[in-house]
């Protein structure tokens, strides 16, 4: 079988170096940021959308959520560098908040008024770029057959 960019260790390694090093990033830049903005934080207990549930279900639904994420990523789409930047950006927003959630007694830090309809953080950034992404790779792919 030729190799190519999905079959070559080279780009099995970037690839797994990229979704490292930006889940790792997107935790801590979106911790520091955070500490910046402490006197326009909003305690926000609800999920996307402000869907209310109960705290541990909340906990345990994200817990669950990044889980799964780990899991597909190794399982389909470790040799891609794109998917991987795209998976490493999900699970570092999804880790960045599921840590606020555990320190702010189930309640996410928000600090940034979006278009004057709701507030969000950088983490919320980070998943929704990653599912940008994963969204356009996936139509590209599509679009090329």
């Amino acid at each position: 079988m030729p190799m190519n960019h999905r079959t070559s260790p080279q780009s099995s390694s970037a690839g797994l170096g990229m979704f490292y090093g930006t889940w790792i990033a997107a935790v801590l830049v979106s911790q520091l940021v955070r500490l910046n903005f402490s006197d326009k934080i909003i305690y926000n207990p609800g999920l996307a959308f402000n869907i209310i549930l109960p705290k541990w279900l909340i906990i345990a639904a994200v817990a669950l959520f990044l889980i799964l994420i780990v899991v597909w990523y190794f399982r389909l789409a470790a040799k891609d560098t794109v998917i991987s930047l795209a998976f490493g950006l999900l699970l570092g927003g999804g880790v960045s908040n599921l840590f606020e959630r555990l320190l702010f007694n189930g309640n996410v830090a928000d600090y940034w008024g979006c278009f004057g309809i709701t507030t969000i953080n950088l983490a919320d950034i980070f998943i929704f770029s990653g599912i940008i992404l994963i969204v356009i790779k996936f139509l590209y792919a599509h679009g090329s057959r």
